[in-house]
């Protein structure tokens, strides 16, 4: 079938793609095929994925239960879905879609701190995308000058909850990282 003069033809990007990409100091993903790029978080973002990070990961070696990730890591759900979630934990029972060079596969838990300039695509495509995979829970942090809402969603069970910041230390505890 013919086309249209000045008909545009959607481009699909994948990992081969952004490899190519710049290392330039912006976050890069593909969701979908299609690429999103993103500034440097501000500090209140680092500060609540700094701190989200400390506890997780103290808990995690502490029971050695695997291992915790921090933004940047490459984490490559197909060929053209590439994300990096703020924070992820990986399995001992998992460990084998840890690679030298990113993670191939889906975390057993995804934590996306909410920002700015990447709220809305983090509500929308990266929540359909982490619903579609494997991905045990995907969590959303919302920071704020008050004490933060953390919302829970585990995909295969369609569950979402809201709850105060202790709550949801709590839940790292008990649910992603049982003792």
């Amino acid at each position: 079938m013919a086309r249209a003069v000045g008909e545009l033809q959607k481009i699909v990007l994948t990992y081969d793609d952004y490899l190519c990409l710049p290392n330039d100091g912006k976050r890069y993903e593909v969701l979908e095929g299609e690429l999103f790029v993103s500034p440097a978080p501000r500090t209140k973002h680092q500060i609540a994925s700094g701190n989200l990070y400390a506890v997780l990961h103290q808990h995690v070696r502490k029971h050695k239960r695997g291992r915790v990730f921090s933004a940047p890591t490459d984490v490559i759900l197909s060929q053209t879905n590439v994300v990096q979630p703020d924070l992820l934990f990986i399995s001992n029972e998992r460990k084998k879609i840890i690679t030298e060079k990113n993670i191939h596969g889906a975390p057993d838990l995804i934590v996306e701190i909410l920002s700015e300039t990447s709220a809305e695509q983090d509500r929308t495509a990266k929540k359909q995308i982490y619903a579609a995979t494997a991905s045990k829970s995907i969590g959303w942090l919302i920071p704020t000058p008050k004490p933060s809402k953390f919302t829970s969603l585990t995909p295969r069970h369609g569950r979402s909850s809201t709850s105060r910041r202790t709550k949801a230390m709590r839940l790292f505890s008990r649910r992603f990282c049982p003792v």
